[in-house]
């Protein structure tokens, strides 16, 4: 798989497991009391889950961001939270005379497929492009430039982002508008 596409993998698809967390940690996770006919009364989902989950889509977002080292590390920890993610997905959470609803398993398999696209963003984070360069400018802008120099190093040097009226030194005569 080439470059673009683990990255891409994985800026869509970590939001995508995050949000499916999500939703399954705020699914009662237990049916407390069911009667005969199906009907009962639900109790809320893990507030864990919901932190957890929550956790993974900031991370997400930090993400976007940071150069490589950061990703690499942000991921260690995301892989961290997902993986935790799991291990109280996996918990039953049903009590004596209470039925478990599945979310909670809907909520590992997520936690899982989000702790599996951390792991690549930790391991392939160094060969993506890093977002904050993309408009760094690659040549030092303090060449200096004379009025007596070739009309071509002129023009290359306003190219290059450097102004030849500004040499920092107040020459006295006044502006164009009459002001010093």
């Amino acid at each position: 798989m080439t470059e673009t596409r683990t990255r891409t993998l994985v800026r869509i698809g970590l939001p995508i497991t995050a949000g499916a967390a999500l939703l399954c940690a705020f699914q009662p996770w237990v049916q407390a009391g069911v009667r005969a006919d199906g009907s009962g009364a639900g109790t809320s989902g893990q507030t864990g889950a919901q932190v957890l989950a929550g956790a993974l889509l900031a991370g997400w977002l930090l993400s976007l961001t940071l150069r490589t080292l950061g990703q690499r590390i942000l991921g260690v920890a995301m892989t961290l939270v997902a993986l935790g993610g799991v291990a109280l997905g996996l918990v039953n959470p049903g009590a004596t005379g209470s039925t478990a609803t599945g979310w909670h398993l809907g909520f590992a398999v997520a936690a899982a497929l989000a702790a599996a696209l951390c792991v690549v963003q930790v391991v392939r984070a160094g060969h993506w492009p890093v977002p904050v360069d993309r408009y760094a400018r690659t040549q030092a802008a303090s060449a200096e430039v004379t009025a007596e120099d070739v009309p071509q190093a002129i023009w290359k040097a306003l190219d290059a982002g450097f102004d030849p009226t500004e040499n920092g030194e107040s020459s006295g005569s006044p502006e164009p508008d009459g002001r010093e």
